[in-house]
């Protein structure tokens, strides 16, 4: 209720998640910046260089500007009522995933399919006292229910990790190297199952890697990615290239085996 929203602000004052002005979770020009984030299409990433093991994986931002300031307030700065400016780019994520991979599809409509999130350390756990990820990605998920499965904590970290942020590529692999596992609770739900992982920002793709490579000797059939965004520096604008130029090649009209004027 309105009169509710004003009481909190008397309390604590909402500022804008974008540029930090006084009076709305996402003021009118960042709220606009943020929508044009949202690309028409997720975008299939690749990291350069590409770490061996990297799954398939769609990304539906460039983690940059106002989405990488909002993604900052939602996971450090205990921003949970910005759920709902994210949850457009998990589902984004997601359609992109199901419209470009068979076996995911068919895993889907066959039973087979397993959803989970990379997950949270001990030690993020107790900084944040939340795990954001998993919060976004249920609650993004929660109109596809009866569609998708519901997400299952299928993954632990199983051992004190460095904070990934400053690494190198190489530093990050093996930083994460051999870091998760399947939780032994779940272990015997995995065999043979595809796997949608969802993360939150892609850059490296070490992370990634990890996932991929414990669920995978958990018997998973085939694991794939879906993340809200990716660094310039895992390869979103190239991605982004390359879908515009197949969309344009497809919306071109096709020359008549009949001659003549091609839309006749």
């Amino acid at each position: 209720m309105r009169w509710v929203e004003e009481l909190l602000d008397l309390v604590a004052p909402r500022r804008c998640a974008g540029c930090d002005a006084a009076g709305a979770r996402v003021c009118g020009g960042c709220a606009g910046e943020l929508s044009a984030a949202l690309g028409p299409v997720s975008i299939r990433v690749r990291p350069s260089p590409e770490p061996e093991g990297f799954p398939p994986t769609w990304a539906q931002g460039i983690y940059a500007g106002v989405l990488a300031q909002v993604l900052r307030c939602y996971k450090d700065d205990d921003r949970p009522d910005l759920v709902q400016c994210c949850a457009p780019f998990v589902r984004g994520a997601l359609c992109g995933c199901l419209h470009e991979d068979s076996a995911v599809r068919d895993a889907m409509l066959a039973g087979t399919l397993a959803v989970t999130t990379v997950p949270s350390s001990a030690r993020a756990l107790r900084t944040r006292g939340r795990d954001p990820l998993w919060d976004l990605v249920t609650r993004a998920l929660a109109r596809h229910d009866g569609v998708l499965p519901p997400p299952v904590r299928l993954l632990r970290v199983t051992r004190r990790t460095r904070d990934q942020a400053g690494l190198d590529a190489t530093a990050r692999a093996g930083n994460l190297s051999g870091a998760m596992r399947v939780r032994d609770d779940v272990d015997p739900l995995i065999g043979g199952r595809v796997v949608i992982v969802f993360d939150d920002i892609v850059t490296t793709g070490s992370t990634l890697v990890e996932a991929a490579r414990a669920l995978g000797s958990a018997g998973a059939s085939h694991v794939v990615a879906c993340t809200i965004a990716a660094t310039p520096r895992a390869g979103y604008r190239q991605g982004m290239e390359r879908t515009v130029g197949t969309l344009r090649a497809a919306a071109l009209p096709r020359p008549s085996s009949r001659g003549g004027d091609p839309s006749a």
